[in-house]
């Protein structure tokens, strides 16, 4: 995510300078007026500046109306860095109600990137987010899997598999999971 630290608009770098005036005109009514700044002096950035970024990137996908896709993306990316902030607080030092309140976080933009992506695939046209149809359709199952909808990643992984057009190597991924 490319944030700038004076206005707050915030973006995947994909997306960062893809976006119109009418857009700028919502990002500084909304964004930007509120906005209060943030360091970016430093050449690293911790879990919680990545997190930030990433909320910063979504809210102005949802005040530019960015496509669903965009979003779901945004959420996707957010959630496994709140993984690898949780795997990294376990490994060092075992905080059990942080790293319970980041799972939780997480499968909410789990959840928010499944509904995205599921909406985008029959309202967008492919490729979605670089991915083809048989790749989205794999990661929607995967997805719904670790959200708990067993059922709808059946189908999904099924959707996989019957595919023509699917690499074998995308079908044996989904054969494992």
């Amino acid at each position: 995510v490319t944030l700038c630290p004076k206005c707050g608009y915030a973006a995947l770098n994909q997306h960062f300078k893809s976006i119109g005036l009418a857009q700028r005109k919502l990002i500084k009514e909304k964004v930007s007026s509120s906005f209060k700044g943030v360091d970016n002096d430093s050449m690293v950035i911790s879990y919680d500046d990545a997190i930030l970024r990433h909320k910063l990137a979504l809210l102005n996908s949802v005040v530019k109306s960015g496509r669903l896709s965009e979003r779901g993306y945004i959420c996707l990316k957010t959630a496994w860095v709140l993984r690898g902030k949780s795997e990294h607080i376990m490994h060092t030092t075992k905080a059990k109600d942080e790293v319970i309140e980041l799972k939780k976080e997480e499968k909410r933009f789990l959840i928010n990137a499944y509904e995205g992506f599921s909406k985008a695939f029959s309202e967008e046209n492919f490729p979605i987010s670089g991915m083809d149809s048989d790749t989205l359709a794999y990661l929607l199952g995967d997805i719904a899997r670790r959200i708990g909808k067993y059922d709808e990643a059946g189908r999904w992984i099924s959707q996989v598999l019957i595919s023509r057009n699917a690499s074998s190597i995308i079908k044996e991924r989904a054969r494992n999971l």
